[in-house]
């Protein structure tokens, strides 16, 4: 995730440099979270279930394939 978020510190299993790494993924999931109008923990549950839905609908499908 460090990666593909981008981060000026590069994990290393340091625990001051996994930990900034860290921080900045996190502030890239919530600039993501925010575009996307999820700006509280409601509304980020609501999220989470209609993805999981999502992610159970395709497994199944592709089940039958």
């Amino acid at each position: 995730m460090a990666e593909f978020f981008g981060t000026k510190v590069e994990p290393n299993h340091r625990a001051l440099d996994d930990a900034k790494a860290t921080n900045e993924v996190l502030h890239g999931l919530f600039e993501r979270l925010g575009s996307m109008q999820i700006t509280t923990v409601e509304k980020l549950m609501d999220f989470a279930k209609t993805a999981a839905h999502i992610q159970r609908k395709n497994y199944y499908g592709l089940k039958s394939i």
